[in-house]
């Protein structure tokens, strides 16, 4: 943690640069988009793939352990712009 800074910095440009060269590499036309005709008959959509974002684990444990159920599902939304920031999962917006 001693350069935390100049790693991310580093880590950015190398990201920065593998991007950079996927889309040189699509523009020459190297690479190209998948065939979305050939995927296999059996692909799911990725709501039925994931696992329920309301867990029972969660909402039981909260319960015996007195703790609030939160709000699933919340956009935080910048108050300056009113713009989402972000999506979660749970949230408790007035706290625990």
């Amino acid at each position: 943690m001693d350069d935390f800074i100049g790693i991310r910095k580093a880590r950015s440009e190398h990201l920065a640069l593998a991007a950079y060269r996927l889309l040189d590499l699509l523009h020459a036309g190297e690479i190209g988009l998948p065939d979305l005709a050939a995927l296999p008959e059996r692909t799911a959509p990725a709501e039925q793939m994931l696992a329920d974002p309301e867990p029972a684990d969660l909402k039981k444990w909260l319960e015996e352990h007195g703790i609030p159920m939160p709000n699933f599902h919340c956009e935080v939304v910048d108050p300056e712009t009113g713009h989402v920031v972000t999506n979660v999962d749970a949230a408790w917006p007035t706290g625990v």
